[in-house]
């Protein structure tokens, strides 16, 4: 188990006035465990993490943490999410494309190249292409319904997440996995390594990422907390 400050002093980061700040991070890897924390809660974390290990990811010991951790928020004026603040994310990852299922691949999954089609996603497909951020879609009747694309993107990066959505009216319809599964092969056959998270309530999501071949790495567990009003 490693617990850890994060990099910037805590004055700093309340002086400053981020709108989201997180001042609890936990990774599960395998059989270890990393905590990225602010100073001011580190104390409280590192005996809870003692005291549970693992178990931290209970319902339980979440609803511990999350209270003192609300407490601290309040103190500095931010509160945490009001809903799932017990949601923790299942993580995946891919490295070759041989163990990618590229059979879910469907015909009408194209990779997205310019901004024409009616979008019934909540994607940003203009400010996407501006980015350079690769996106594979289904389109049906002119109008884009299911897209996949990569959810955050920097110079220099060599794993890359995918993130994916598909219109109420368009689901179970194999299209997410569709899309997933070719953007996946796009990106690895570019250079790059490829993670998928998905929240532990989202069982449809967990299921296309195992159905595809990628490979469990472990959870995360992030309290976010946002300026007050």
């Amino acid at each position: 188990m490693k617990i850890s400050v994060t990099t910037e002093k805590e004055k700093n980061i309340f002086k400053s006035g981020y709108p989201m700040i997180v001042p609890f991070l936990v990774t599960e890897y395998g059989d270890d465990l990393e905590i990225e924390v602010y100073s001011g809660v580190k104390r409280f974390c590192k005996k809870l993490v003692k005291r549970y290990g693992k178990g931290i990811f209970s319902d339980e010991v979440l609803s511990q943490l999350n209270e003192e951790l609300e407490k601290y928020a309040n103190l500095h004026g931010y509160e945490g999410e009001k809903h799932e603040r017990l949601r923790w994310y299942h993580s995946f990852s891919m490295r070759n494309a041989e163990k990618l299922d590229t059979s879910a691949i469907l015909g009408s999954s194209v990779k997205i190249e310019e901004d024409v089609y009616i979008n019934r996603t909540t994607y940003e497909v203009g400010e996407n292409l501006e980015k350079n951020i690769p996106m594979f879609a289904t389109l049906e009747d002119g109008k884009i319904v299911s897209m996949a694309c990569v959810n955050e993107y920097s110079e220099g990066q060599k794993m890359l997440e995918i993130t994916v959505e598909t219109s109420p009216s368009y689901r179970k319809r194999g299209f997410a996995r569709s899309n997933t599964a070719a953007l996946a092969k796009y990106l690895i056959e570019n250079g790059y390594s490829v993670a998928y998270c998905c929240s532990r309530y989202n069982v449809g999501s967990e299921r296309i990422a195992r159905s595809l071949g990628f490979d469990y790495v472990g959870r995360f567990y992030a309290y976010n907390a946002y300026k007050k009003r």
